[in-house]
């Protein structure tokens, strides 16, 4: 039994458009399942492929997902407040045939959102997200609104480690 995972991240570097700064992002996942256990299988739920999609009855042994973000940020203002809104694309795909993933079962999900946070504050990100998923899981709704607090962005130092056990999720 075995996992593999091919996996890349980008993120541009700050570029202007109308003299207003923004950033974009790509991740890009590949991941497999090597004679898997009937029981273990792969979601696409959230975190490991759209934002706010979350079904059960979409499963598979392997999964591509890739999620593109662009944010623009508006500065801080008076009272260190800084804001920053985004748009973002979700797709992912999942398949139980490695050699099939593009033409088997196929998600997708976009939304906007805004980011407020201050460094002078103990709190984290607040994020207010809208999302559609078009292509959506039976009695779900394909509009979902999402107030959250998350943790400050941490980016990957790009550098190389140790070997390390690939968890199948």
């Amino acid at each position: 039994h075995g996992t593999i995972l091919l996996s890349t991240n980008y993120f541009s570097n700050i570029i202007y458009f109308n003299r207003r700064p923004y950033r974009f992002f790509v991740n890009i996942e590949l991941l497999g399942g090597i004679n898997r256990f009937k029981e273990d299988y792969l979601v696409i739920n959230r975190k490991f492929g759209i934002r706010d999609f979350y079904s059960l009855d979409t499963k598979g042994t392997n999964r591509l997902k890739i999620n593109i973000e662009s944010v623009r940020f508006w500065g801080r203002n008076n009272s260190g407040f800084m804001f920053a809104n985004y748009f973002f694309v979700d797709a992912a795909f999942l398949s139980n045939d490695s050699q099939e993933i593009l033409r088997d079962n196929f998600y997708a999900g976009i939304g906007l959102g805004i980011r407020v946070h201050n460094e002078s504050l103990i709190f984290n990100v607040l994020e207010i997200r809208f999302s559609w998923i078009p292509i959506k899981p039976k009695n779900n709704d394909p509009f979902v609104l999402n107030a959250f607090w998350q943790p400050k962005a941490r980016f990957d130092d790009f550098l190389g480690g140790k070997p390390q056990e690939i968890q199948y999720q």
